[in-house]
């Protein structure tokens, strides 16, 4: 298949299957893959749970005058400041309600800590690796849903977390 046909998320579909595999080569009987999960937009997503280190409660956001609106603001975490992501917005899924649900995931990509908005956590979950899915053509948000997993009737979109926050980036950096 030549590359340039090959759809956007396979690459992370096929590490999380391959990274899989790997580890049900010591002994396990089933390959599985571990994805942390959310609700964002009212959609529930996965992303891979070694870009989250750490899920708080919502805390004070400052606003920033000018920045692109899926950049929320900042929030202070530990003594540092951090750029509040919102997902939704991202994804064309409208904007994150704060609620009493609401958290931030805490991610690390590419050297930058992000805090992402999430309408609820789901948490750190195992699953086989053939309930891994790719994504069909025309997905909505396709530019970051790298595959679906199928899981107890419900489908459940894997983000691209780094492209996501790469493109998020981006944006706010050619708003400046």
């Amino acid at each position: 298949m030549d590359p340039q046909s090959t759809p956007k998320g396979k690459p992370l579909l096929e590490a999380l299957a391959k990274a899989a595999a790997v580890g049900s080569a010591a002994g396990s009987q089933a390959a599985e893959v571990e994805l942390f999960r959310m609700t964002v937009g009212g959609t529930r997503v996965a992303v891979e749970s070694g870009l989250v280190y750490e899920v708080v409660r919502v805390p004070p956001i400052t606003p920033l005058p000018g920045a692109p609106a899926l950049l929320v603001g900042v929030a202070a975490h530990r003594g540092d400041v951090v750029a509040v992501v919102d997902l939704a917005r991202l994804l064309g899924k409208g904007e994150t309600k704060l609620s009493n649900r609401s958290r931030i995931a805490l991610a690390r990509s590419d050297g930058f800590v992000v805090a992402v908005l999430a309408d609820e956590v789901i948490g750190l979950e195992s699953f086989p690796a053939r309930s891994l899915q790719p994504a069909p053509l025309g997905t909505e948000s396709g530019e970051f849903v790298a595959g679906l997993l199928m899981e107890g009737g419900e489908n459940t979109q894997i983000l691209d977390l780094r492209r996501a926050l790469s493109s998020a980036r981006e944006r706010a950096s050619s708003r400046k």
